[in-house]
């Protein structure tokens, strides 16, 4: 057993603490690095490191400094949760309404170590928890993440067909990192 760093029946979801936040940032980091690369759709591992870390970590400090004001503010309209196993972060959400009260899950990265062991389903079902039950629950994964994509339907998210602009990478320069929404339906349709 010495090889199974994290022991899944030790695990804990509870909302994220401020001093959660270079952790969080770490997680995202890493899954990020370990997910994001792709050749066809021309994005390099030095373009998601450039979009993680910035040249030379710069960005670093300011990604753990927007996790912290993430959690300082959350509420109403927004969570962070940590999956955290023997006090350690190993994943996190963080689910939100949007404009327009629409709900949204929001970021949902597990360590690449400890992908396998149910704490991105149990993050998930926080999140979902969280959210009013009536809601639809929306969300964009990567069109190549087809783990990702799996992963979501397996809850009941279904693919709408609509293709979603990544607004950050437009903006800081990057290769577009291209997106689909799917969404969770639980609103009650009858009239």
């Amino acid at each position: 057993m010495e090889n199974n760093r994290h022991n899944h029946n030790a695990f804990k979801i509870e909302k994220a603490a401020p001093t959660d936040a270079p952790a969080i940032a770490e997680v995202s980091r890493q899954a990020l690095q370990a997910t994001y690369p792709n050749e066809e759709y021309g994005v390099t591992a030095d373009d998601i490191r450039e979009r993680t870390e910035g040249v030379d970590g710069v960005l670093i400090e300011q990604k753990i400094e927007e996790w912290r004001a993430m959690i300082e503010s959350s509420g109403e309209s927004h969570e962070v949760f940590v999956a955290r196993v023997d006090n350690e972060v190993v994943g996190f959400i963080s689910p939100r309404i949007g404009k327009n009260e629409r709900r949204r899950l929001g970021a949902i990265y597990v360590s690449p170590e400890a992908q396998g062991n149910g704490y991105g389903a149990a993050l998930l079902l926080s999140a979902l928890e969280w959210h009013d039950s009536n809601s639809d629950i929306y969300l964009h994964v990567v069109v190549y993440n087809q783990h990702a994509i799996n992963f979501y339907e397996r809850f009941g998210f279904a693919q709408t067909g609509q293709s979603v602009r990544d607004r950050i990478s437009i903006a800081q320069g990057f290769p577009e990192l291209p997106l689909i929404e799917m969404v969770l339906k639980r609103a009650n349709d009858q009239v």
